[in-house]
């Protein structure tokens, strides 16, 4: 995964994984900078801005992720009950399989 998608998932203003809740309109700009940036070097510079301002501000490092796995069969139901997220809870067999 490249570093600011990654990135994005935890320090981006409104973004899935916002732990906490802390936002920093700097870090949103670094973040936007960079993904729209097509010069390596000039990429480097904004992600060690970025790397400085996180290191200042940020709530929390995020030291391990979860890779999600999702599988697709006819013999199984899932009832959507937590929003988009998929947990083992929600899957059921379907009758006659």
């Amino acid at each position: 995964m490249p570093t600011t998608r990654y990135l994005m998932q935890f320090f981006r203003s409104g973004a899935t994984r916002l732990l906490g809740g802390w936002q920093s309109a700097e870090v949103d700009r670094l973040l936007d900078a960079e993904t729209a940036e097509f010069d390596p070097a000039r990429r480097a510079a904004l992600l060690g801005q970025l790397q400085s301002a996180l290191n200042e501000d940020a709530s929390f490092v995020p030291m391990l992720t979860f890779t999600t796995t999702v599988g697709l069969s006819n013999r199984w139901n899932w009832d959507n009950r937590y929003g988009s997220s998929i947990f083992f809870d929600t899957f059921s067999r379907r009758q006659g399989n």
